[in-house]
């Protein structure tokens, strides 16, 4: 049994263990490595090649997730009313879908290329 339990729509457990899988995981490190170096630490604005790069990191992850609502054999719609629906109803849901949607959105993206950088 999953670390992870919603009470109301177990597609949101399947969506956070595909989320942790391996492959998923590693694309994204992969991308980020690929690309980290080429952000600067010292920049009071941001280049507009950041941009670009979240742009790729957002095909890519959605590339994913449209694996995902396929093999769920749902349609794109069916899938967010799903989620909608889950995050107005439990409150699991609704944490684990805000993190999956700030893990998307720009200022994630940049801190985490940021923090790879340093890594290196």
């Amino acid at each position: 049994m999953s670390d992870v339990q919603f009470m109301d729509d177990p597609l949101l457990e399947n969506l956070v263990q595909f989320c942790m899988k391996d492959e998923f995981q590693e694309k994204f490190f992969w991308f980020c490595e690929q690309h980290c170096m080429k952000f600067s630490l010292n920049e009071e604005e941001h280049r507009i090649q950041y941009t670009e790069y979240h742009q790729q990191y957002m095909v890519e992850f959605e590339e994913q997730i449209q694996k995902f609502i396929e093999a769920e054999q749902l349609t794109e719609k069916e899938f967010f009313l799903r989620c909608r629906s889950a995050q107005q109803t439990d409150g699991k849901a609704a944490h684990y879908l805000g993190v999956f949607l700030a893990s998307i959105e720009y200022e994630s993206f940049y801190n985490l290329m940021i923090k790879m950088k340093k890594r290196k």
